[in-house]
């Protein structure tokens, strides 16, 4: 069933290229090429769970994507921007502008001043579990699950500030590179503060925000380069692709490390577990939870797909339960376990089979208006603002739904701090048409 799953995934990615008028970067053609490679994984590594998936989830992803993929073609009849290979005006970002490199230097004091705050609030946060001075992030890891410790309002506010910027000046260093073609020697200062804000992703040893900013500096770098060309080279885009799966598989394995989280000594066999683990532990839920399959709820309604927004209002009306942020495990046959399902699990959860058609066509719709939008007008906000958001959805492979990651207090304060920043940074070129 693995191999039909395969082929289900892939004739959407050749359905979705074709249909958006061979569009590299539709977003269902991007979304199925994610669940593709997931595939692959679970192929790869079947031998290690030894689970049969069932028809169920082969039905269920050809049932979720048609609708995905129809949204997106809907989005384009009503939407009907320019799709034209003529190349567009180039970004106005002035390239010797010398209050950008006087802003880089400042950021990259304070974000290095938050994130020796941060990593100190970390090792207290440890002693709750015992830390004594070796694997800190092992024993962080534990004091969140087992005590219920976190960061606290003040780093969840400035750590988002720290992640914007970040973005921002990768933004800037793509236009210099991409664009100009005139890379300075002070134009790398732009590149620290996202080398900068990847390394702090190995403090706590959470590799779900360091894999998500690789993707979006990757897509970031992509979309600039369509921005020049006007269209994308499908061959540099399967090249670029498989080393950004090599880029992905070494953080996974290296922060993983860290906290003592792979225990398997083959590289490999790591990636095939955790790479292909959610498409075969949605199947196994799917058949210990069958009433989802005929379109039943269950539990608190949206209570998975909008936990951000309860975790928030939790906190000021305690009547309001709060989900917890960690799901249940499965087991597999072989004594191991998991909790990563692919984000349709908490749709499916939250409002049944029947509610999947409308879910899965909104968002198809939204993405497919917003990337057809971007070819007609656009601005480094919102050709920055897409991609975060794109980044998000791609991520639906391993994350929760992406409606609980959007709608989280982390989400607003970053869309604020990005906000301020992109006009500090940017100026008036920060709205301005490309």
């Amino acid at each position: 069933m693995l191999y039909l799953l395969a082929f289900v995934f892939l004739l959407f990615v050749i359905l979705s290229f074709i249909l958006s008028g061979r569009d590299a970067l539709s977003p269902t053609f991007l979304l199925s090429g994610v669940f593709f490679i997931c595939n692959v994984f679970s192929i790869a590594g079947n031998s290690y769970w030894n689970v049969e998936i069932s028809p169920k989830v082969c039905i269920f992803f050809l049932y979720a994507f048609f609708f995905i993929l129809l949204g997106e073609l809907i989005s384009n009849k009503v939407e009907c921007w320019s799709t034209s290979n003529k190349s567009i005006q180039l970004s106005r970002i002035d390239q010797c502008n010398r209050a950008q490199y006087f802003m880089v230097i400042i950021f990259l004091f304070v974000q290095c001043f938050i994130l020796y705050q941060y990593y100190q609030r970390l090792v207290d946060m440890a002693a709750f579990a015992g830390y004594a001075g070796d694997n800190l992030q092992q024993f962080v890891r534990i004091a969140v699950i087992n005590y219920g410790v976190h960061v606290g309002v003040a780093f969840a506010v400035f750590i988002p500030a720290i992640s914007a910027g970040a973005v921002i000046f990768f933004y800037l260093w793509c236009t210099k590179f991409l664009i100009h073609r005139k890379l300075k020697s002070w134009d790398s200062l732009f590149l620290v503060p996202f080398v900068i804000s990847l390394y702090s992703s190995s403090f706590s040893g959470a590799r779900s925000g360091a894999i998500a900013s690789i993707i979006l500096a990757y897509f970031l770098f992509v979309f600039v380069m369509r921005e020049k060309k006007g269209w994308i080279n499908m061959v540099q885009l399967f090249v670029g692709t498989l080393f950004l799966l090599f880029v992905l598989g070494f953080v996974f394995v290296f922060l993983g490390s860290l906290a003592l989280r792979i225990n398997d000594s083959s590289y490999m066999s790591s990636l095939y577990i955790y790479g292909g683990s959610p498409l075969v532990a949605l199947d196994v839920w799917l058949n210990l939870k069958g009433a989802f399959f005929y379109g039943l709820f269950d539990g608190t309604f949206a209570e998975e797909s909008f936990s951000g927004i309860r975790i928030t209002l939790n906190r000021f009306f305690p009547i309001i339960e709060a989900p917890s942020p960690f799901l249940e495990f499965v087991s597999f046959p072989n004594g191991s376990s998991t909790n990563i399902y692919t984000g349709f699990r908490s749709y499916i959860k939250d409002f049944g089979m029947l509610g999947i058609p409308f879910i899965c066509c909104l968002l198809g719709f939204v993405f497919g208006s917003c990337n057809k939008y971007l070819r007609r007008k656009n601005s480094p906000a919102k050709l920055m603002i897409y991609v975060y958001f794109l980044k998000n959805y791609l991520y639906l492979v391993f994350a929760p739904s992406i409606t609980s990651a959007l709608f989280s207090p982390s989400q607003f304060f970053w869309i604020v701090w990005f906000v301020i920043l992109g006009y500090l940074i940017l100026g008036k070129n920060f709205t301005k048409p490309l």
